[in-house]
């Protein structure tokens, strides 16, 4: 009873519990204020790369190629989902480096679950900037997107459908297979929902739309709660 008494001061103890920002630090060694920069210019590059290719592809095929906007708006939702996924898919393991040593700093699993938080928040962010430059890019028309901002909208909520569905991959099993699954996993998701986002960017389907932003805002909570859980009972305590 003694020892599990000084474990619950030691856990309520505000020295031995971190606030986000200080997890995120312990974990990545990035500052708040670094994180966002460092998330915000990644994504800014990202998207300038996804101008460039666009820019040739118009150059080589025409301006007004009937495959274009396809290849356009698959290639802007593979990119943002390719961002998110190293983010999404740090778990840090006993076997991956240093993982054993996370197990060790203060806060302890506390530590890392506020790290998770924090991790999710800059890969929202990540994927907020990214959608943002696309959508003003497509509004100058610098990104010729068949159906403009509402495809950039369309593909956040995507994409962020995508994280939600990464976050419940990461609770299988076997390491190569958890993140090979839910890399798979978050890039398919975004390709195959360029079908779907054809349809409600053209305003037959605004109701499905709708639908998907609720569901983004269940399942990434959600998700994230599983993973957690299901990480503290399979890979910190074990």
């Amino acid at each position: 009873m003694t020892i599990t008494a000084e474990r619950v001061n030691m856990n309520n103890n505000s020295d031995n519990n971190p606030t986000y920002a200080q997890a995120l630090k312990i974990y990545t060694g990035r500052s708040p204020l670094r994180s966002v920069v460092t998330s915000a210019g990644i994504a800014a590059a990202a998207f300038g790369f996804v101008v460039l290719y666009v820019g040739g592809l118009t150059l080589l095929m025409g301006e007004k190629h009937t495959n274009v906007d396809i290849l356009e708006l698959c290639l802007v939702m593979l990119s943002a989902s390719a961002l998110a996924a190293p983010r999404t898919l740090q778990t840090f393991t006993r076997s991956t480096p240093g993982g054993k040593f996370f197990r060790t700093v203060k806060g302890g699993f506390e530590t890392f679950r506020k790290m998770r938080a924090a991790m999710l928040a800059e890969t929202l962010l990540m994927i907020a900037v990214y959608y943002l430059l696309a959508a003003g890019a497509a509004a100058l028309d610098l990104l010729p997107l068949k159906y403009g901002v509402m495809s950039c909208a369309a593909g956040a909520v995507n994409t962020v459908f995508a994280v939600g569905l990464g976050n419940i991959c990461l609770c299988l099993k076997k390491g190569i297979v958890r993140i090979t699954t839910a890399t798979l996993t978050m890039m398919i998701a975004a390709v195959l929902s360029v079908t779907i986002t054809e349809s409600f960017s053209a305003g037959s389907l605004r109701t499905v739309f709708i639908i998907m932003i609720v569901t983004d805002a269940v399942l990434i909570p959600l998700s994230h709660r599983i993973m957690i859980n299901d990480y503290r009972k399979n890979h910190w305590d074990n």
